[in-house]
């Protein structure tokens, strides 16, 4: 089962799938990281960034530094991963409780 999840991950990681578990793990992940840093992005603009590579119309201005960041910081993690022990564990910890509903929205067995 682990597997086939992972193949189905890479799958959509190339080909750009939005909508699908990775894209959906890649938003949260990046959101909540970001938010526990500080950035003022709502989800709703950091999905926005990744699904069009701008931050849409806003009312109220955005501070460049937090859509820097919300571009590097996914890409950032995963460059990390298996240098710097854990790196992204606070964006995981933060995320955990919300994945289970969204393996059940993808149904996705685990």
């Amino acid at each position: 089962m682990i597997a086939l999840n992972r193949i189905k991950l890479i799958s959509q990681k190339q080909m750009g799938l939005k909508g699908g578990i990775y894209h959906k793990t890649q938003l949260d992940l990046t959101y909540n990281s970001n938010h526990i840093e500080s950035s003022r992005l709502t989800h709703e603009q950091t999905r926005y960034i990744f699904e069009t590579n701008t931050i849409g119309m806003t009312e109220e201005s955005v501070n460049v530094n937090d859509i820097v960041e919300t571009v590097n910081l996914y890409y950032r993690g995963l460059r990390e991963r298996g240098h710097i022990n854990g790196y992204l564990i606070d964006t995981c910890l933060t995320a955990q409780d919300h994945y289970k509903a969204v393996l059940d929205y993808f149904r996705i067995k685990y």
